[in-house]
């Protein structure tokens, strides 16, 4: 009997790990497919041995995760349009799934494998950027940017930017490798890379962050030469590109018009989507700020109709949900959902301060930075990456703890 446990448990070890690779590996590659990774951790973690936790602040996270998904499952009984509720519902439950199974599983120790699996993949899907771009220049003398330049792939470029930016806080911060790199010399020259694939995906945020992070690594980088030349690489790369790009010339010009605009008219090309997204949230919210819209209803019904009375077409052709999930969650849950969702953040950076970890830090600011301007909850992309990785992040910041 106790041989059969333990060729279980050996089997669920392999399982968890291959489906923590994949995962890692697919992220960046294909959000759809990370359903398989995830649903093979999951049988692994069943097999495998498992342990509680014993750290209070630990146990207090992850109940807030659950409460979180928990207030979904309440607001999915009174909505009118349960399919999108159930859609919302599946596409969240990773967030109480997937932190709790990385953590109670034992002995798994390959955190920084998974670090530089990603980082490889990140590395591969930039490549495949790159040869979009210039296969576009050569063939018909175009400059692709953004969207265009994913058309290989079903990805959205606003996460894919925030993978990115992830992946430059890791090759620093760990001062890792990626699996096919040996030489840590090249590092800041591959955080150079992800800077100037991110001015193509042409995210403001991600540039804006791009550039505070790699001026934070210049300051604080052992080898200076390398960061200051990576830094000024990326710098003239920006600054050529914004003028020979007129779209992403012209995304800046959109954004300084809105900052200096008193007024926003609907048919004026300046104003920006989502600021129009957002004024139509806000307003919404006005009317139910406690009790909300319910799930499933607010962005299928509500958010929708709200666009096509003010006017903005798009929004209601293709039913643009709130665009920030701190807009999105109070429009589903109400009040609750808004305090709900700020206090997971608020916790989570309170341990980062309270543990010392830098990379936790960059992380949650990535992510928050991100939640503001992208419904990144509504999204598989977003909220595995968002559960994965968080874990991790525990998993390894409570290891060093025990250590010391």
């Amino acid at each position: 009997m106790n041989n059969i446990k333990n060729r279980s448990q050996k089997l669920g070890d392999k399982l968890f790990l291959l489906g923590s690779i994949l995962m890692a590996v697919l992220l960046p590659l294909h959000k759809m497919a990370t359903t398989i990774a995830f649903i093979i951790m999951l049988v692994g973690f069943l097999l495998a041995k498992k342990e509680g936790s014993k750290n209070r602040e630990i146990n207090i996270a992850l109940a807030l995760l659950a409460f979180f998904f928990l207030l979904h499952l309440v607001f999915y009984f009174p909505s009118t349009y349960k399919k999108f509720g159930v859609n919302d519902l599946r596409t969240k439950l990773p967030l109480l799934i997937l932190p709790s199974i990385i953590l109670f599983k034992a002995k798994f120790d390959k955190i920084n494998l998974l670090f530089q699996v990603f980082v490889m993949s990140c590395s591969l899907v930039s490549l495949g950027i790159l040869f979009r771009f210039l296969l576009g220049y050569i063939q018909g003398g175009e400059l692709l940017f953004s969207e265009r330049l994913l058309d290989f792939s079903i990805l959205h470029p606003g996460y894919l930017s925030m993978y990115l930016l992830f992946a430059m806080v890791l090759l620093f911060e760990l001062n890792t490798t990626v699996l096919f790199i040996k030489n840590k010399s090249l590092v800041p020259l591959l955080i150079a890379f992800f800077a100037f694939i991110l001015l193509l995906l042409a995210s403001r945020m991600a540039i804006v962050l791009a550039l505070i992070l790699l001026t934070i690594f210049l300051f604080r980088s052992i080898a200076f030469k390398y960061a200051l030349l990576s830094t000024i690489v990326v710098l003239c790369f920006s600054a050529l590109m914004v003028w020979k790009l007129p779209v992403l010339n012209e995304k800046w010009l959109k954004a300084k018009a809105m900052l200096s605009s008193e007024s926003l008219e609907v048919n004026n090309y300046s104003v920006d989507d989502r600021i129009m997204i957002w004024k139509n949230a806000a307003e919404l919210i006005k009317e139910k700020a406690f009790r909300g819209y319910n799930l499933g209803d607010y962005c299928y019904y509500h958010l929708r109709e709200k666009h096509n009375v003010s006017g903005f077409g798009k929004g209601y052709r293709q039913q643009l949900n709130a665009h920030n999930q701190f807009l999105e969650s109070w429009l589903a849950l109400g009040l609750l959902g808004f305090i709900g969702l700020l206090t997971i953040y608020l916790f989570n950076f309170y341990l980062a301060f309270t543990w010392r970890s830098q990379l936790l830090f960059y992380f949650l600011c990535i992510v928050f930075s991100f939640s503001l301007i992208e419904s990144i909850f509504q999204s598989q992309g977003g909220i595995l990456f968002f559960a994965f990785f968080l874990a991790l992040l525990y998993r390894m910041e409570t290891k060093k703890l025990n250590h010391e």
